[in-house]
């Protein structure tokens, strides 16, 4: 077995040493799919990986199998283990970097994951400067690695999805959606051509637009997140688990770390979780993330998501290496904060400050609804009206706490989000501009023509901010300029 192993490698590495041996008896003791997964998700999570993508390619790549029947798993084009680095396709540059030790390549499975999960780091590196990127180029987010899973296995050609039904990603992506059971929306077509060389020609960045799914299997303690369907809350993680049902859009909070199903197929891991006062473990693909505000989550503005109002003492939390750790400060009840992000249940009100969504300690305000009609609100996800108690009333104003294509969010009802229709002449506004002094003019719709002068003390209802014009729009398109006023959250 010696000579044909060095046979092969000394086709893609410099050298193989002789002191390389087989094991004792000539097999190598594969680990378990469990222990394999535990580690490939480790390595994901210190490289910034969604571990969705590193165990998909594991998958795709070698069955997750570092060695054949007992024998160093190596391939006809020299690809090796578990990720099936294959040491001749690699540049001088990602040589140099990998510095790869053969022996180890071959015989150490977390060495061999690290080192395909270091390509894959490279190649995600270059998005942007030698491979497209894709919206925001944010690690998180499983799509946006589309052109590094690409180049895992060659940016080239042969994976030109404009000129392939199958590709490389897409089998990738594929196991991530049924293997992983993670939803994810089609993927558009990029902008690739080839020229007359062969070589594939692109745009720098792509803009694709539902390509912003995160991942839920990065998620720390103390994240909150919620279910994206009906879902099972177990009180373990084996077959014979106890199972209960929870609704779909239930706020969870991550208790623990993630733990790795033993199934070769089952991409998914479960959480420790708490939900409706309960403890027990729930599965990553039961998840999604909390995105409320929903249009204002992936794109950075120039003014305050909303604010956030503290109904009892609460702790400001700080963010270290991707955690958030509470700090010795804290927020007092009645205070009020404007909210700059948001993130994992996390309000962010300061450069390093954050507090965790709690709605029985503060509420959060991405805005206002006045009610011209009678309306009656729902449970998100249900066509029932929800009973009679919960209709909003006619000439009322209502703080919304998020919102997004179809919803206004509203309150929240055994763990579960009310929502209000977008239709009918319900008008919201969200936030309100204050004359710095008085005299500041409010001006006619698309003119320079002033319409009154305000005065100091005056609340004006903002609909829309124009950045282009650097405006406020108060409403029909009168508006004010926003260097003559304070901009203020609800």
């Amino acid at each position: 077995m010696k000579k044909l192993l060095t046979a092969v490698l000394a086709a893609s590495i410099v050298f193989v040493p002789a002191s390389f041996t087989a094991k004792a008896g000539g097999v190598y003791k594969e680990l378990s799919y469990f222990e394999k997964k535990s580690l490939l998700t480790k390595v994901a999570l210190e490289e910034n990986i969604p571990p969705e993508i590193l165990k998909a390619i594991a998958l795709n790549e070698s069955k997750m199998m570092q060695f054949k029947n007992g024998e160093p798993n190596v391939t006809k084009d020299g690809g090796i283990g578990i990720m099936q680095v294959t040491p001749d396709s690699l540049n001088d540059y990602e040589k140099k970097k990998l510095d790869l030790n053969p022996i180890k390549l071959v015989e150490d499975t977390e060495y061999n994951i690290r080192k395909g999960a270091a390509i894959l780091k490279m190649k995600w590196d270059l998005s942007g400067k030698s491979l497209p990127s894709v919206n925001n180029h944010d690690p998180r987010n499983l799509e946006h690695w589309y052109f590094a899973v690409m180049a895992y296995n060659g940016f080239s050609e042969k994976n030109n999805p404009n000129t392939h039904s199958s590709t490389y990603q897409n089998d990738i992506y594929n196991y991530i959606k049924n293997n992983a059971k993670q939803y994810l929306n089609d993927f558009p077509k990029p902008a690739l051509k080839v020229d007359e060389k062969g070589s594939l020609k692109y745009k720098f960045n792509e803009n694709w637009e539902y390509a912003n799914t995160p991942s839920m299997m990065m998620l720390k303690p103390g994240y909150q997140v919620v279910t994206r369907v009906e879902s099972n809350l177990r009180d373990n993680v084996s077959a014979n688990a106890k199972i209960t049902k929870i609704p779909v859009n239930t706020l969870v909070q991550i208790t623990g770390e993630a733990i790795e199903s033993p199934e070769l197929k089952n991409l998914f891991s479960y959480y420790p979780v708490k939900i409706l006062g309960k403890s027990g473990y729930m599965a990553t693909s039961n998840l999604k993330a909390l995105t409320l505000p929903v249009p204002f989550q992936d794109k950075k503005q120039s003014y305050p998501y909303g604010g956030v109002a503290i109904n009892e003492n609460v702790p400001i939390y700080q963010k270290a290496n991707g955690s958030f750790n509470p700090s010795s400060k804290s927020l007092l009840k009645g205070t009020h904060k404007d909210v700059i992000g948001i993130e994992n249940g996390y309000y962010k009100i300061g450069s390093n400050e954050y507090v965790l969504h709690d709605p029985k300690k503060l509420q959060f305000v991405t805005g206002r609804l006045y009610i011209n009609a009678d309306t009656p609100t729902r449970v998100l996800e249900t066509t029932e009206n929800s009973d009679a108690n919960h209709v909003l009333k006619k000439n009322k104003n209502f703080n919304v706490n998020g919102i997004d294509q179809n919803y206004y969010y509203w309150g929240t009802k055994n763990g579960r989000f009310l929502v209000v229709p977008k239709m009918g002449k319900n008008s919201y506004s969200i936030g309100r501009a204050q004359p710095k002094k008085n005299g500041v003019p409010m001006y006619y719709p698309n003119s320079s023509k002033v319409f009154k002068l305000t005065q100091k003390k005056e609340l004006l209802k903002i609909f829309r901010v124009d950045d282009e014009k650097n405006i406020y729009d108060l409403g029909n398109g009168y508006y004010v300029k926003k260097s003559d006023v304070n901009y203020l959250t609800y």
